[in-house]
């Protein structure tokens, strides 16, 4: 399946019931699964190097993350997912793809006491 579909934007009746429409839908699905863990990274080096927020104008990590409009509770599952399946399992972006992040830390737990 293509992933470099180009996305069109037009009357949402035009586009419902072709196969166009569906597969857009899936390679935005892609993409957000995809994302996650990019986001994940990105979050755990701001708040490694606090010191960024304060030098861009944040007294802290929860206040960029205010701006950003990201819970402090969905920022510390996305990094939980990148610190323990990346860092620490040493997978690739590419692995993880295709699966939710909430699945992914909810098996944190698992892959600690199971040692996988």
């Amino acid at each position: 399946m293509a992933t470099d579909v180009e996305i069109i934007v037009a009357p949402e009746l035009e586009l419902t019931g072709s196969p166009q429409f569906l597969r857009e839908t899936i390679v935005l699905v892609r993409k957000i699964e995809s994302a996650f863990i990019e986001l994940g990274r990105r979050l755990f080096l701001i708040r490694e190097n606090d010191k960024i927020c304060q030098e861009n104008g944040y007294e802290s990590f929860r206040d960029f993350l205010v701006d950003a409009r990201i819970l402090p509770s969905t920022a510390t599952i996305l990094m939980n997912v990148y610190e323990n399946y990346i860092i620490k399992g040493g997978l690739r972006q590419e692995q993880l793809e295709g699966l939710a992040y909430t699945t992914l830390y909810e098996a944190i737990p698992l892959i600690e006491r199971d040692g996988v």
